[in-house]
């Protein structure tokens, strides 16, 4: 395995010890963030070869800026700050 790489039996709950957050909001955050992933790649935003796929988070964010700036919400504009 080289740097960088991971080895998903490699991760345990000892790793977590000292955290202040709990692992089951870790583990949910984890399982959320892959499955948004997923469907970045799926949607068409995604770089690379049959090899190696990453999902192409900078290009996202040109495409939907414009959308985020138009939200009006106030609660939503104050936590982007």
């Amino acid at each position: 395995m080289s740097d960088g790489e991971y080895q998903a039996d490699a991760v345990t709950t000892r790793d977590w010890q000292g955290l202040v957050v709990a692992p089951e909001l870790i583990l949910d955050f984890l399982r959320t963030f892959s499955r948004f992933e997923f469907a970045l790649k799926a949607a068409g935003f995604a770089d690379g070869d049959e090899q190696r796929v990453a999902p192409a988070w900078d290009r996202f964010g040109r495409v939907i800026a414009a959308q985020v700036d138009a939200l009006a919400d106030a609660e939503f504009a104050a936590s982007a700050r």
